[in-house]
């Protein structure tokens, strides 16, 4: 029996089961073939909103925005590039690249101990407590926390939605899983 002669009684068998006579269409796309860069942008978004969903982080910043920084921080622009593209403040591009978890080495360097403070908030001291026995100011030792928490919620992830974000724009893995394999050891560390 040829190809199309099953084909041919299959959708005859369906029709008979009460069916619709129409069958559908092969995919258009072929193996090999990479998605546009609005189709990936559409992912990207998605991957935003899923953790926004999750984490509850909030910013001014909308979707698109936010797919904006995903993409500057894996191009290798800094916060300011970045900014000033969006027409936004560093800080504000900053806080929401950590809440995103694209974490670099300068979010948790302080002029003070960081790791007191993960001490001191592990040991249930409020922020402005830990503050005050830190000798900092409470909104300062309070955006530390936050990225300290922030690195948590990313450890407990296994980092899933970074490598998401590699995976969908491709990106050298081996890199940035050096900076990742760091931050992961670093944060083991202090926990255990």
């Amino acid at each position: 029996m040829q190809t199309n002669d099953r084909v041919e009684r299959l959708k005859q068998l369906y029709i008979d089961l009460g069916g619709e006579p129409t069958s559908t269409e092969r995919q258009h796309a072929r193996r090999g073939d990479f998605p546009d860069e609005a189709t990936v942008d559409e992912r990207l978004g998605r991957v935003v909103e899923r953790m926004r969903e999750r984490y509850g982080f909030r910013t001014s910043l909308d979707r698109p925005a936010l797919v904006t920084v995903v993409r500057g921080y894996y191009a290798g622009r800094s916060d300011a590039e970045v900014a000033a593209h969006l027409g936004v403040s560093p800080e504000t591009v900053a806080r929401a690249r950590v809440n995103l978890h694209l974490f670099r080495p300068a979010d948790t360097e302080a002029t003070f101990d960081v790791d007191a403070l993960r001490t001191l908030l592990d040991g249930g001291a409020s922020v402005a407590d830990a503050a005050a026995e830190l000798g900092v100011a409470p909104s300062t030792a309070g955006e530390y926390a936050h990225v300290l928490r922030v690195q948590q919620d990313a450890r407990v992830s296994g980092y899933r939605y970074p490598e998401e974000f590699e995976e969908l724009l491709e990106v050298d893995t081996e890199r940035l899983g050096r900076t990742y394999r760091t931050d992961r050891r670093t944060m083991e560390e202090v926990v255990d």
